[in-house]
């Protein structure tokens, strides 16, 4: 103790005495190598400081599917608009101008990015000519709400069909 308040203040002190030792251990382990739960740092601080936050969410049912934790995470960041989107950037003075770096002349935010871009509508167009019946959405939360009524209807329907989409891309 007398080595630690030499160098560190009070609160510090007791933050370090709180620190459960393992004493039958012959070197330090990291704490996450004890949850065999399989999920990143980053999976295990989102579940920890956002379950509440979510079941408060009007996107909550989303995530009651179970999908992959990262795919959670990354439309999680889409509801809450922290995807760096230029717009985001430019919100931050991190960009010089929130319009889309690819050609469009839009603001590049979350609706852009995910329903309204004249590039990803290319995309769907040719998917569309291959057969595959994906719909177009004027917004993001467009999306979400039609993913939530094809849920409603049809309980297992959204987590196959996004099951299948990111498994064969």
């Amino acid at each position: 103790m007398s080595k630690l308040s030499q160098f560190f203040g009070e609160e510090l002190i007791n933050l370090v005495t709180k620190v459960d030792i393992q004493q039958n251990l012959e070197e330090d382990i990291l704490e996450l190598k004890f949850k065999l739960s399989g999920k990143s740092v980053s999976a295990l601080s989102f579940a920890a400081r956002y379950s509440e936050v979510m079941q408060n969410d009007m996107h909550h049912w989303f995530f009651r599917l179970k999908l992959n934790t990262r795919f959670e995470v990354f439309v999680w960041r889409l509801c809450m608009n922290a995807i760096p989107t230029i717009d985001y950037l430019f919100s931050r003075r991190l960009a010089d101008s929130n319009l889309c770096p690819r050609g469009c002349f839009e603001l590049e935010n979350i609706d852009h990015c995910t329903a309204t871009c004249p590039k990803l509508i290319q995309v769907i167009i040719l998917l569309k000519t291959w057969r595959f019946p994906i719909p177009y959405f004027r917004s993001f939360s467009e999306c979400m709400n039609k993913l939530n009524e094809i849920l409603v209807r049809y309980p297992i329907l959204p987590k196959c069909t996004l099951f299948c989409f990111f498994i064969h891309g």
